[in-house]
């Protein structure tokens, strides 16, 4: 029986295995091929790792890794930097405010001027009220500008140079000036010759203004007259002041006494007013007229 028992054992293969023949080794299972395979690749994986930890181990001992971090974090170049926006709030404001302010102003400018110009006027004339011309006045200007004829710009500043002509210098400058012309400055024949031509030009100014008031030439003639009258009385203000200035000596030997040099000096004080109240207000009527 145990014979019998071990041939079925021998001849599981599926082969008939003949009596006296011993039978061949059984092929290897594929369940025999597992632990094998298993065996390579965790070898591999382990060489694999004891190299990668070798390598970095290299590194380490190589590289300066942690002073490479430090040397990083110290530059300011890779430093972190954070800009906070900045909003000037300042400067907007002032902005802001200066604007209005230029705003506010340029309505009111016009106001302004005018208050200026009355106050030198005051000034220069002591309060005394203006005699008007008697055809070229600020009445007829506005006539002529709501009929949309020829427009009269510069009324008040040729009123302004008769009053001075008239008032100011005849009653007040006049003599004074007369007085230098005939006795300081006989030895000094250039400035005797300049002063004298701008006391012949006042002179003929008050003439010429009366005879343009009657004649109501042209707008820009007015302009001129003026410019011309604030031309001789600057001519004569600084003809003045060079006597001021001269050592009294010889033919400036009157200017010793106190009374004398107050006098010129007062002359001196009202031809810089009107030089400045003509020209201003000239430069006033123009800007009016070429902004509206």
């Amino acid at each position: 029986m145990a014979a019998e028992d071990a041939v079925p054992a021998a001849n599981a293969g599926g082969e008939d295995v003949e009596e006296g023949e011993e039978a061949a080794p059984a092929a290897p299972r594929p369940a025999d091929q597992r632990p094998s395979e298993r065996a390579r690749v965790t070898q591999q994986v382990t060489e694999s790792i004891r190299t990668m930890l070798k390598a970095t181990q290299q590194f380490a001992d190589e590289v300066p890794l942690l002073d490479i971090i430090r040397y990083f974090r110290r530059d300011p170049y890779y430093s972190l930097a954070f800009t906070v926006p900045r909003y000037y709030v300042r400067n907007i404001y002032t902005g802001a405010m200066r604007k209005k302010v230029l705003e506010e102003l340029d309505g009111r400018i016009g106001e302004v001027e005018r208050r200026v110009l009355n106050n030198r006027s005051e000034d220069l004339f002591g309060g005394v009220s203006l005699e008007p011309l008697q055809y070229y006045t600020e009445a007829l200007a506005q006539t002529t500008a709501t009929q949309n004829t020829r427009y009269l710009t510069h009324t008040r500043s040729l009123m302004l140079l008769h009053n001075f002509l008239a008032t100011v210098y005849r009653d007040r400058l006049r003599d004074p000036v007369q007085f230098l012309f005939n006795k300081v400055i006989q030895e000094e024949r250039g400035l005797l010759n300049r002063l004298g031509q701008h006391i012949s030009g006042m002179e003929e100014l008050r003439t010429a203004v009366v005879l343009y008031d009657r004649s109501m030439a042209s707008d820009e003639e007015a302009a001129a007259l003026v410019k011309k009258g604030i031309g001789h009385i600057g001519g004569l203000q600084q003809s003045i002041s060079d006597i001021l200035s001269r050592p009294p000596a010889g033919s400036f030997a009157p200017l010793r006494n106190a009374s004398v040099r107050k006098v010129l000096e007062r002359v001196l004080a009202s031809l810089n007013g009107a030089v400045a109240l003509l020209d201003q207000n000239l430069a006033y009527e123009t800007r009016v007229v070429a902004g509206g």
